[in-house]
């Protein structure tokens, strides 16, 4: 069974390049993200922990479980999630409709495949 810290490290290298660049973006040092994903999440610092968990949009408290979770407190989005968020809401219907069906067929896209390698391994 796979660790809180492989899963959160999984989770930062399939939305960044590097560990090295998400530190930098949530204003960590690498060594401090590096120690986390070495010596635990329950071990960090809480305010370390929450700017990961920020970032992620994923619950502190499922992460110590070894859960990612999305995070109850679905109110807080990043800058980028409320940019596109603004964008979205000067199109108009029709085009609203058409990024949402292309979001769900992409969204589908990753289940699925994450689905069936699942299956597979």
């Amino acid at each position: 069974m796979m660790s809180s810290e492989e899963k959160l490290k999984n989770l930062i290298l399939s939305k960044h390049k590097s560990v090295r660049e998400f530190a930098s973006i949530v204003d960590l040092p690498p060594s401090t993200v590096n120690s986390i994903l070495e010596r635990g999440i329950a071990n960090a610092g809480v305010g370390n922990a929450i700017k990961i968990c920020k970032h992620f949009g994923i619950s502190l408290d499922k992460l110590v479980e070894g859960k990612i979770e999305p995070s109850e407190n679905i109110g807080e989005f990043t800058a980028e999630e409320q940019r596109l968020i603004a964008q979205y809401r000067l199109l108009d219907d029709v085009e609203q409709k058409e990024i949402s069906g292309h979001l769900e067929y992409v969204f589908n896209k990753k289940f699925l495949q994450n689905a069936s390698s699942n299956v597979a391994g």
